[in-house]
């Protein structure tokens, strides 16, 4: 499991003292080499103390001197190797009879490693901890109540099993939950394990709703165990307390399904178009709710655009090709238009506004993105209704102009609109089982106040599969 390392960071309660500590420069050159202390402060953050001779110009007094970027190497007193990369450095104390200061350093990871003689040789291990999920888990833990006279089951078990690893999630008694793979061959090396855990990361993301990074992880390969701890500041990882981002719900049974299916595109697209606009909108909810909002419309947008673009032949439907034609048609009548322009006697002009004129009408386009929604939908067998759109206009025309006003009585929409943007990306990555839309809150998928089923059931298995590489 993970080392205490990982779980006393996350505690806030890591104190590690360092009988060895060395900072260098980008040449590798010693600017000073002494004692210090690794641990974690009051608002969570990971921080090093190193303490140094205060010999003038040896280290800055301001945050953007040439010294910042410097590597820092060391021991701590239980044995374990340190190596990290510092962007801050500021001076804490200083002690004139010693002629030593205390130095403060903030590290963006720190890396901890320690060889184990006595271990044996096994298969290579990766433990990580994670901020705690809550999704539909598929196996159970059996629990005896404190009198030992009853038990109960409780599903807070995920596993999945891939060529490369077994990997287990579990929920967790804390505020964190817990992530195991083991490799599934013996020659699989720690780096292949480790990015097998990215991959899984990446699709429980998805599941999830939000980004999920590893907090703090343990990776073993032979006799040498590394302790990775992220060092931004815990709660800036952790979900903002907006409205969760939960995906369209999917049947209970199927969530490893689902994991190995996502695994398997992000495998075969590791800087996917589908995850750099996911990750905007997950990482959007945690600047403002105004943005948030802003960043899910740009989304579907976006990636109906890239959709449209992506389907050539058979998989483009009708309603594109007529659309791509009128674009067509729209770029010759402002070439005519231009042209005629240029006709034009500008002597009784200012010639600013002539040439604003012209730049205007180069720079218009038809730049009607309902249609593209709507054709991207069809490409992937999803019928958009026209009431979604109108969802979707209301969400990215008042924001991206500055009226913010009207926010608060969009709800319906947002979840409207992430409810077409979860659809999109999951025909884009092959899923064909059955999908639950935002039923109890997109007021036109159905009604909450309605005992009805909702109006859009999607079945996605009756539909051909649909994978776009990216």
């Amino acid at each position: 499991m993970i080392n205490d390392i990982g779980t006393r960071f996350l505690e806030g309660c890591l104190d590690e003292q360092l009988t060895k500590i060395e900072i260098r420069n980008a040449h590798s050159v010693v600017l000073q080499s002494s004692t210090g202390r690794l641990f974690t402060t009051s608002d969570n953050k990971l921080t090093l103390h190193v303490h140094a001779s205060s010999i003038p110009g040896n280290f800055p007094t301001n945050d953007y001197e040439e010294f910042n970027g410097l590597h820092v190497v060391g021991t701590t007193q239980s044995g374990w190797k340190l190596k990290s990369f510092v962007f801050l450095l500021r001076p804490l104390s200083y002690m004139p009879k010693e002629d030593m200061a205390i130095w403060s350093m903030e590290p963006f990871e720190v890396e901890l490693q320690r060889f184990v003689p006595d271990q044996e040789q096994t298969f290579s291990s990766y433990d990580a901890l994670i901020d705690k999920v809550d999704c539909l888990f598929e196996l159970g833990t059996t629990r005896m109540s404190p009198e030992g006279k009853a038990s109960s089951m409780a599903l807070d078990w995920l596993r999945v099993e891939t060529e490369l690893a077994n990997i287990q999630l579990h929920r967790g008694d804390w505020q964190w939950s817990t992530v195991r793979l083991e490799a599934a061959r013996q020659e699989l090396s720690a780096a292949e394990l480790e990015q097998e855990a990215h991959l899984f990361l990446r699709a429980l993301s998805l599941r999830m709703g939000r980004r999920i990074d590893a907090l703090a992880t343990t990776i073993k390969h032979g006799n040498v165990e590394v302790v990775q701890l992220g060092a931004l500041n815990n709660s800036m990882l952790r979900h903002s307390g907006n409205t969760p981002l939960i995906p369209l719900i999917i049947r209970n049974g199927l969530g490893s399904t689902f994991i190995k299916l996502s695994m398997d595109y992000f495998r075969s697209n590791d800087q996917s178009t589908v995850l750099r606009y996911l990750y905007s909108v997950w990482d959007g909810e945690l600047i403002s709710r105004d943005n948030h909002r802003l960043q899910l419309a740009i989304a579907v947008e976006g990636l109906s655009q890239f959709i449209n673009k992506s389907a050539p032949g058979a998989a483009c439907t009708q309603a594109e090709l007529n659309r791509r034609e009128e674009e067509k048609e729209f770029c010759r009548l402002k070439e005519e238009v231009l042209a005629l322009i240029e006709t034009i006697d500008t002597s009784n002009f200012v010639q600013g506004h002539f040439n604003r004129l012209k730049n205007v009408i180069k720079r218009t386009s038809l730049n009607d993105a309902a249609p593209k929604i709507k054709s991207a939908g069809e490409s992937l067998g999803i019928t958009f209704a026209d009431e979604e759109l109108k969802c979707w206009k209301s969400m990215r025309h008042g924001p991206a102009h500055g009226d913010l006003s009207k926010f608060d009585e969009t709800e319906a929409d947002f979840w409207a609109c992430l409810s077409m943007l979860y659809r999109m990306v999951l025909r884009i990555i092959g899923w064909s089982g059955p999908v639950l839309p935002y039923g109890r809150y997109a007021k036109y998928v159905s009604r909450p106040d309605s005992s009805d089923q909702p109006k859009q059931v999607l079945n996605l298995s009756s539909v051909s599969e649909i994978r776009i590489q990216s």
